[in-house]
């Protein structure tokens, strides 16, 4: 069976994309166990950056919220949905713990880092539920140091290349790809690099998805579309 793949475009400090992430892996792991004898998707994680234009070293919370949402910055029910929809996940949003309104670029570099040394998730939920739930900031390198440490990454290697520009470029041209493939709001899934679906569904959406993907990728290129 020709390989079909799965990319994951999402941001550390999106609300929907920490809930979405929880539907995400519930989706593969489903599908992992239903067809355990064929040929599994190709998963990437890619980094997207909502606030790419921030200073590196991120900016006042409050100040933040108050550009973003004229008049809106105190309201109680600001970000009520998706507060709603992490509860049923598991996930106790802490917003007013939130003082520093980061960019997420190292944060995504740190991703990527994990990444080459095969322990990206042990890194990424850690990092969602610094940000969500207690409030650290993740534009800081003391703080990506702790949590990279934390998951087992090594600390004199990992500050070397926080320090270092390694991956900043790779950063910028993924997001900057993905706004020019027109994605706008994440999580969001490209699905064998044709087809677009939201991240932020059910799990049995997301398995549909995914078996599009699979049928679509042996498909034969001559079959009219309507088979």
């Amino acid at each position: 069976m020709k390989p079909f793949t799965v990319d994951i475009y999402s941001d550390l400090v999106c609300p929907w994309c920490y809930v979405g992430k929880r539907y995400i892996d519930s989706a593969l792991d489903y599908y992992s166990k239903s067809f355990p004898n064929e040929r599994q998707p190709e998963v990437r994680w890619l980094p997207y950056m909502l606030n790419a234009s921030l200073p590196r070293e991120g900016v006042d919370r409050f100040e933040y919220l108050k550009h973003k949402y004229p008049g809106r910055a105190n309201a109680p029910d600001l970000f009520a949905a998706a507060e709603k929809a992490a509860r049923r996940q598991g996930l106790n949003y802490r917003f007013d713990l939130i003082k520093v309104q980061p960019n997420t670029l190292d944060a995504h570099r740190l991703l990527r880092f994990a990444e080459l040394r095969g322990v990206r998730e042990a890194v990424a939920e850690p990092l969602y539920r610094a940000y969500f739930m207690e409030g650290r900031n993740l534009s800081s390198h003391d703080e990506l140091l702790d949590i990279g440490v934390a998951a087992g990454l090594d600390a004199t290697e990992l500050r070397a290349y926080l320090a270092s520009e390694t991956d900043v470029d790779w950063v910028r041209e993924t997001d900057a790809e993905a706004k020019r493939l027109g994605i706008t709001t994440v999580p969001f899934l490209v699905l064998n690099n044709e087809k677009g679906f939201s991240g932020n569904q059910a799990p049995d959406k997301i398995v549909d998805a995914i078996k599009w993907a699979r049928s679509h990728a042996v498909r034969p290129k001559w079959l009219p579309s309507f088979f």
